[in-house]
């Protein structure tokens, strides 16, 4: 993964972004940048984009930083070192942990939501789940994301499988404001101001705003672990009326082939975006 981030950002920054002179540079480090530095003198698409495009390779680094035993980018591992592993992102909150049945208020390091019916008998502690297959007419809830037009059907006939995910920062105003129930909603005051991020001083990465992450996953066969971000998670379908089949359950590789982070920063409040796929 180290050599494949390296690679990549040289291939896709434009030259003047590729020269030494050229700040501010893109860095291995478990650091969330809090917002883009913008180095340039004169304000154009052509001068920014260099910045852009380091804060998103910043981004991506971090978010894709291995992980200690609580969950957090740990300082003392580095990325790729080890091959394929746990990542920041993946820890952070799935809104079907957040956005519970009844309104129940959620905790940040809480047990999950547990697996439709069927899945309950393969479930284990700490197990990831997906569920979310695509938005049908019918259905709009956090399992039916993010398209209107039915489950998307890779080549070999399986669902894509998504996911939404929100950091810390984004949880704590979703919680403080009881934002995660329909009553908390109905008298909450708009309009929604999620904490921005900001860049701290000499460089220093600032405060994280929030941040939400989108992922994407196929199902892939064991040779092609080497070419993904993978992980053997518990894959259920929530039963349909049309067409017609029951809540089904079952634990496959999945291989990640989809990322889009969304970031609220003091200089885009109106959230900094980026996506990769493979």
């Amino acid at each position: 993964m180290k050599k494949q981030i390296l690679v990549f950002a040289a291939l896709l920054l434009p030259p003047a972004a590729r020269t030494p002179s050229a700040p501010p540079p893109i860095v291995l480090s478990p650091a969330i940048p809090g917002d883009v530095n913008v180095t340039a003198k004169t304000i154009s698409l052509d001068t920014l984009q260099p910045d852009f495009d380091v804060y998103s390779w910043n981004s991506f680094v971090a978010l894709n930083w291995p992980v200690g035993a609580d969950g957090n980018a740990d300082p003392g591992k580095t990325i790729g070192a080890d091959g394929d592993n746990d990542t920041v992102w993946e820890h952070y909150r799935d809104v079907r942990d957040v956005f519970l049945p009844g309104g129940k208020k959620p905790t940040w390091n809480g047990p999950p939501q547990p697996p439709p019916g069927a899945g309950k008998t393969l479930y284990k502690p700490g197990m990831r789940v997906l569920t979310q297959v695509g938005k049908t007419p019918t259905v709009l809830t956090d399992a039916s994301q993010p398209f209107n037009t039915g489950p998307l059907i890779d080549q070999d006939g399986s669902y894509t499988r998504f996911e939404i995910l929100i950091n810390k920062t984004m949880f704590d105003y979703i919680v403080n404001n009881s934002l995660y129930s329909k009553a908390g909603q109905k008298v909450f005051t708009p309009p929604v101001k999620f904490t921005c991020g900001t860049n701290g001083s000499s460089g220093a990465p600032g405060v994280e705003g929030a941040i939400m992450v989108k992922s994407s996953w196929k199902v892939i066969q064991a040779c092609d672990k080497p070419r993904f971000h993978s992980e053997d998670v518990l894959v259920c379908s929530p039963a349909s009326v049309n067409p017609k089949y029951p809540a089904s359950c079952k634990v496959q590789t999945m291989g990640l082939v989809g990322l889009h982070i969304a970031h609220k920063t003091k200089s885009a409040s109106q959230w900094l975006g980026q996506r990769s796929s493979t």
